[in-house]
């Protein structure tokens, strides 16, 4: 796909420097180094739409603030000489800017094309990690595109730039003054933190509780592989559904628990019924932003947490109690050192005999604001509501991956509207149709509690 037109912007910023990676960067360069060189799902994508009355020079300059104003952007990640990780963030510099003026096509369908285009390759240690693009209709900004690396940023760390830029755009139209810089966490600060006493106690604690649940956890968690793989091996069907967001939040308000809490015992009660296993581990990803200070960080954060979930035939309901208050725990323990935690897992799989299986994992985003949500009213309501929206859930087969390191992956975005999931699985233990018939009995078992709570 070639831009209409493409602008070199100039940004500057304060913070540059070389730093060692963070604790989520080494933890997420794992995955880097297990997929490379196709790593270009480590991608991520925003797009933004653009108020209408604001002109194309605006939203450029909108485009540079955001870069200079955010280390995370500016900075590149490469390997040195001693085969060492590392990031450095650039003080100033030039970056390219492609905008793509719409051909006829679909507004939404053609900035996902131009979403495909800017993010089809993986970024190269020359690159910082932001790659910006601008859709207009008729010479008129439409929306923003942003293809970032993963290493920068995660997913919560991208729906608050999203906002951000949003802000600063806002401020350059009215001609306001900009949001403040120094209310911004950055990368750096982070690998600073770390090297402290606090830092280390933070991940030696961490590594404490991950030593306690995986004494707990089993030789194997996922099924026995008895398929022949499918190509590629670790398939992903995804689902959007309505019905899963509203049995979700009644459910969690009916509790008094989280939405997170809701998937993740859902997903534990599931995966015990197909495996006849007592209980499952899950590793559960975790934002880890707690406190001011790294509320306000935008580079990537998460890692995750180790969680047994002890099912033993209990019904659905009880699973999600017991869930709720392990995982109000649990999220405290999800920031080390990647390094510190493979000596002590190595000291365990020998005490034990065995390495406990950690290949089940899940990632349950849910905004704060929709955890319980608002379902004063008719109690019968809310099983009406799912049921009905039942017909108008789409399943659909994404991309899949030819390796990982996860057996069964469940990631879940649920909003108000509607729940987006999506389950990799490898097809030696789950078939194609085993993935999405899970994903099926996520929905129904819900509903199901919803009409019949003593279930």
């Amino acid at each position: 796909m070639r831009a209409t037109t493409v602008h070199t912007i100039s940004f500057s910023g304060e913070g540059s420097g070389n730093h060692p990676l963070t604790w989520a960067q080494k933890w997420l360069w794992r995955t880097i180094d297990l997929n490379a060189p196709r790593i270009e799902r480590m991608n991520m994508r925003a797009t933004i739409e653009i108020p209408s009355g604001i002109d194309l020079d605006t939203v450029i300059e909108a485009v540079r603030e955001l870069i200079s104003r955010h280390q995370t952007l500016r900075t590149r990640f490469y390997v040195d000489e001693n085969g060492t990780p590392r990031q450095a963030t650039a003080g100033h510099g030039n970056l390219r800017l492609e905008v793509y003026e719409t051909d006829g096509t679909e507004l939404s369908e053609f900035t996902r094309r131009v979403s495909d285009s800017i993010s089809e390759t993986p970024f190269t240690p020359p690159e910082i990690s932001v790659r910006p693009a601008i859709v207009t209709q008729g010479g008129t900004p439409s929306r923003a595109v942003l293809s970032i690396f993963h290493m920068a940023i995660d997913s919560w760390g991208l729906n608050r730039l999203a906002k951000d830029f949003e802000q600063v755009l806002q401020a350059l139209a009215s001609k306001a003054d900009l949001p403040p810089r120094d209310i911004l966490t950055h990368p750096s600060e982070r690998v600073d933190f770390e090297r402290t006493s606090a830092g280390m106690g933070r991940s030696a604690a961490s590594v404490r509780y991950w030593e306690e649940q995986l004494g707990l956890f089993a030789r194997d968690c996922a099924p026995e592989a008895r398929n022949a793989p499918e190509h590629p091996q670790f398939r992903e069907v995804w689902i959007n559904s309505q019905a899963l967001s509203v049995a979700s939040r009644a459910v969690a308000h009916t509790l008094g628990v989280s939405v997170n809490a809701v998937f993740t015992g859902l997903a534990a009660h599931l995966l015990s019924e197909r495996t006849g296993h007592p209980g499952v581990g899950f590793l559960v990803f975790n934002h880890n932003r707690y406190g001011r200070k790294w509320a306000a960080m935008y580079g990537t954060l998460t890692q995750n947490f180790p969680l047994y979930v002890a099912v033993d035939g209990r019904p659905l309901v009880d699973v999600i109690r017991t869930v709720h208050p392990l995982i109000s725990k649990g999220i405290f323990y999800g920031q080390y050192d990647p390094d510190d935690l493979a000596s002590a897992m190595a000291e365990l799989s020998e005490r034990r005999g065995f390495m406990p299986d950690i290949s089940c994992a899940v990632n349950i985003m849910a905004e704060a604001s929709d955890a319980a949500g608002d379902l004063s009213g008719d109690p019968a309501e809310p099983a009406r509501a799912a049921q009905e929206a039942l017909p108008a859930t789409k399943v659909y087969q994404g991309a899949g991956l030819e390796h990982e390191d996860m057996n069964f992956y469940l990631s879940v975005s649920s909003r108000t509207g509607d729940t987006t999931a999506y389950l990799r699985a490898n097809t030696k233990m789950f078939s194609s149709g085993d993935i999405e018939a899970f994903l099926r009995s996520m929905e129904q078992s819900l509903v199901d509690v919803l009409v019949r709570p003593d279930r």
